[in-house]
């Protein structure tokens, strides 16, 4: 047949001839496909690149941004782009000038100044004063249970002289 086409690891054949179908009938971007076995019918769609580049630019946005609400983490990961836009894993890595961009923003987020790492920052440091000041608080409760230990002594052979 003319119109056999190899799709992966099946072979289809396009139903143009066996079900009698001109090209001019079918659906704009579909094709009647036959199964390997030329048994059932299967309906495909053309896939629309446009769409699929702006979900992944919409996801990129949405993810850069930290307005996701269906982010698993906090970290900006390819897996969390797969995600948030809703399209198969092999799509999405056919887009590679996109993903490089993800990639950069996503270094540029993370190197840069951000709130929360900020907040990160300062959390750290209060926590190290914070352990500081405890160990210094404990030194001077050490220090003054010696003092009211030799004061009470002071008090007992101060009356045992009188």
């Amino acid at each position: 047949m003319g119109g056999d086409r190899q799709f992966g690891d099946a072979r289809c054949v396009i139903a143009l001839t066996a079900t009698g179908c001109s090209p001019s009938t079918l659906v704009e971007g579909q094709a009647r496909l036959l199964d390997p076995i030329g048994f059932a019918a299967v309906q495909r769609t053309r896939r629309d690149r446009d769409v699929e580049a702006s979900r992944i630019l919409d996801a990129i946005d949405t993810l850069i941004s930290g307005s996701s609400q269906s982010a698993r983490s906090a970290r900006l990961t390819v897996a969390e782009l797969i995600a948030e836009s809703g399209l198969r894993r092999d799509v999405v890595y056919e887009h590679a000038p996109l993903l490089e961009y993800f990639r950069v923003q996503a270094r540029a987020r993370e190197d840069g100044p951000s709130v929360a790492r900020e907040l990160l920052d300062r959390h750290q440091a209060l926590t190290k004063e914070y352990a500081a000041l405890k160990a210094e608080l404990d030194a001077e409760r050490r220090a003054n249970a010696r003092l009211r230990t030799l004061l009470a002594e002071m008090v007992v052979e101060l009356r045992a002289n009188v």
